[in-house]
């Protein structure tokens, strides 16, 4: 049954080079990053083959800056990617459980996560007293996430999507 049909040879390969800068002061500190990562995903199995590459940039970033001995902040930003597996690209019905039907969707395009962080620290020696305070902040763009609908006779269908 070609619907249900799911033979397929898969390759995925993945690479990443990155190349950061670095400089180090007496109160201060950063680094600032560059990632490449070329990305080739082949599914070949007869009329539904899908073939892609993808060349992924992300960018990051850290800032310390020291107040004294004892006291600091930290900033950090880190961009990164993440592709659809080949399960979640490959369109066939997986009808293993007649209730719940998932099928890929060969349309996805990979996700782009920016993580944003800052953490301050601050520690009296002479009263054991010690402060740290963090913030943390993600965004996704792209991000996958499971379509999910009903179908005649309560079939729940689920595909992924952006």
């Amino acid at each position: 049954d070609d619907e249900y049909s799911n033979q397929f040879e898969n390759k995925f390969i993945n690479q990443q080079a990155e190349l950061n800068v670095r400089k180090n002061e007496e109160r201060y500190s950063y680094v600032v990053g560059f990632n490449a990562q070329p990305t080739y995903t082949e599914s070949l199995g007869g009329m539904r083959d899908i073939k892609r590459s993808v060349v992924n940039y992300s960018p990051s970033a850290q800032f310390d800056y020291r107040f004294s001995e004892m006291s600091n902040i930290r900033i950090r930003y880190r961009g990164n990617t993440n592709q659809p597996s080949i399960s979640q690209l490959q369109p066939v019905l997986d009808n293993s459980n007649p209730l719940y039907v998932p099928i890929g969707n060969p349309d996805l395009l990979p996700e782009f996560n920016n993580r944003f962080n800052v953490e301050y620290s601050n520690t009296k020696r002479e009263t054991f007293r010690s402060l740290r305070l963090r913030l943390d902040g993600n965004y996704t763009i792209d991000k996958i996430v499971n379509k999910v609908w009903y179908e005649e006779g309560g079939i729940q269908k689920s595909m992924p999507v952006n």
